[in-house]
């Protein structure tokens, strides 16, 4: 079970090298890790260079203009080779070593994709935990899997893909409202957290990353003629809010 990892980039200096470390002391090594990098002006290049060894012929690396994050994105799982596709941003990190194992081991079976939780960090030591995604809930009370725990199969994207160009924010969200509610598919949910992320992307960057996402999200939830958009993303809102509250109840090993 080949897993690929498309990684997009753009002058990310300062916190992809704490990326590709958590990748490459993954228990599990039948990956390939594919750079997309929008043509970045900073050391993003030559940081990743520096692993080239280390990879021993699985990394991929191109460096071209885009259209922004979802073209690279694109670029990414276009060249990917592996049964299982994810994602793994540029400023987030593995959890932990065991979480490609967990994936592989989970995506052999009839599943077509899996997920698991999520915790957001503290921009500078990513190790104080600011919010957490984790379990399950209704879709039809806006519950979602956290997109950057999300990993399917290449035939899933093949269906659903790519993500939308033309949005900035809320792609991802329009990708995971075509696989939730495609019955053919069948999603495992691992209860175990999977990726830190930094807090502060563009769709979690204070009151105006919240308000931008909002408005792209209403458009994509009514694009997919999902009902009641307004409260949808009126439950989305109010789940953000639990989870920042769950955080000092959650167990979790935060390492730097």
């Amino acid at each position: 079970m080949k897993v690929s990892i498309v990684t997009a980039c753009y002058n990310s200096a300062d916190t992809i090298k704490d990326t590709i470390e958590s990748l490459l002391v993954q228990t599990y090594q039948d990956f390939e890790h594919i750079v997309v990098d929008g043509q970045s002006t900073d050391e993003t290049l030559k940081i990743v260079a520096r692993y080239q060894e280390r990879y021993a012929g699985r990394l991929v690396v191109i460096s071209e203009k885009d259209t922004g994050l979802y073209d690279a994105m694109n670029k990414g799982i276009k060249l990917a080779s592996g049964n299982v596709i994810g994602l793994l941003n540029s400023d987030d990190m593995y959890y932990d070593n065991s979480v490609l194992a967990q994936i592989a081991a989970n995506s052999i079976n009839e599943s077509d994709g899996v997920f698991g939780n999520l915790v957001f960090c503290d921009n500078q030591t990513m190790s104080r935990p600011l919010r957490v995604m984790a379990g399950i809930g209704s879709f039809e009370f806006g519950w979602l899997p956290p997109h950057p725990t999300l990993y399917v199969k290449k035939s899933v994207y093949d269906k659903h893909g790519p993500y939308r160009t033309d949005l900035k924010i809320a792609s991802d969200l329009d990708f995971m409202i075509k696989v939730l509610t495609d019955e053919t598919l069948k999603m495992h949910f691992i209860d175990s957290f999977l990726v830190k992320m930094r807090l502060g992307g563009a769709s979690t960057d204070g009151a105006s990353g919240y308000a931008k996402s909002l408005r792209e999200s209403h458009q994509v939830l009514k694009h997919n003629g999902i009902k009641h958009p307004f409260f949808f993303n009126g439950c989305r809102m109010f789940r953000i809010l639990l989870q920042k509250m769950k955080v000092p109840w959650t167990k979790l090993t935060i390492s730097q």
